[in-house]
């Protein structure tokens, strides 16, 4: 990647935190839901494996519905348990979306209580979160290379499943080596099938 793509990405970054910060809380709640009733019908079924969710930062696309509904459904739920040292993360279980099954984590992010661990190839599908997304897949992360590194562990059956409001779907993403599609893309109103 020449530094003008590495500048091209800052300055998307720094766009999408902006508009990111900008959607009201009622119409962040709304998208939420209006992506759990999109999303249901193209998860796999919650027998084929568990669902790799996350617990959104204040700023970050809302996707507890969905997760409230895979639960509501049976099914294994799970969200990122960070390592920050090593730059890397895993899926540990959740039991519930409220306390007692959720501790804040380093970072203000959030995490599961304890210390079960969903194995990677017990894993349907993955809801990812990104800063931008394009509609062929491609994602711009904050650029901790957390997600990319977990989605080239995923096996290549996983289905991975963009999350995000419609401001957040651009052009194209500049991408490096390292970077990672997903096969989805889920926003409010539109789905971008990439697969």
């Amino acid at each position: 990647m020449s530094a003008h793509d590495h500048e091209a990405k800052a300055v998307i970054r720094e766009r999408m935190k902006q508009v990111l910060r900008s959607v009201e809380r009622e119409r962040r709640a709304r998208a939420g839901v209006a992506v759990a009733s999109t999303v249901g019908d193209l998860l796999p079924n919650p027998d084929a494996g568990g669902l790799m969710g996350y617990l959104p930062m204040w700023e970050e696309f809302d996707c507890e519905p969905v997760m409230q509904a895979w639960l509501d459904r049976g099914g294994v739920l799970a969200t990122p348990v960070v390592n920050w040292a090593a730059a890397t993360m895993e899926p540990g279980r959740l039991g519930g979306l409220e306390p007692p099954h959720i501790r804040m984590g380093l970072r203000g992010v959030r995490e599961p209580v304890g210390d079960a661990i969903v194995p990677i190839d017990a894993i349907a599908a993955v809801l990812v979160p990104g800063l931008a997304f394009d509609a062929a897949g491609r994602r711009l992360g904050r650029g901790g290379g957390f997600y990319d590194k977990f989605l080239g562990a995923l096996p290549p059956q996983v289905l991975r499943v963009g999350v995000c409001f419609d401001e957040q779907i651009i052009e194209g993403v500049p991408v490096e080596g390292h970077d990672r599609r997903v096969h989805l893309i889920i926003t409010p109103t539109t789905i971008y099938d990439a697969r």
